[in-house]
């Protein structure tokens, strides 16, 4: 039995044959460059993107607020434009905020999802 060592992109055509849809084109580019480079780009550009987004904030697209407040009676059942929906509770000034969700917004965002849901419907802002 002999071994033969082939160098990449000059394997013989009875060896390619074998393989229906090879392409020279393909092998070339991994020849080229490592597909696991490739693939590492890819990531990191999809988590650069993701930091990019989540340094814009869980308000972009909708009103700040930080700038824009609301009565408690202008959001109670009711969707004025421009708010974020899931955070109604969030364009309350401060003292409303203490007065019918009994803690303050920092402490308010450190509760799990799950836990803000029965407060949020007690009051109405769900």
């Amino acid at each position: 039995m002999q071994i033969v060592e082939i160098e990449a992109g000059h394997s013989p055509y009875n060896f390619r044959s074998q393989f229906i849809q090879w392409s020279d084109k393909i092998s070339q580019a991994w020849i080229d460059e490592d597909p696991l480079e490739i693939l590492k780009k890819a990531n990191m550009q999809q988590a650069a993107a993701i930091q990019e987004k989540k340094a814009e904030g869980a308000f972009a697209g909708f009103l700040d607020p930080a700038t824009t407040t609301f009565t408690y009676e202008e959001i109670k059942g009711k969707w004025p434009k421009g708010i974020k929906g899931d955070a109604k509770e969030m364009y309350l000034s401060d003292a409303e905020f203490m007065q019918y969700l009994k803690m303050d917004k920092a402490a308010w965002m450190q509760l799990k999802a799950w836990k803000r849901e029965g407060p949020k419907k007690a009051v109405g802002l769900f």
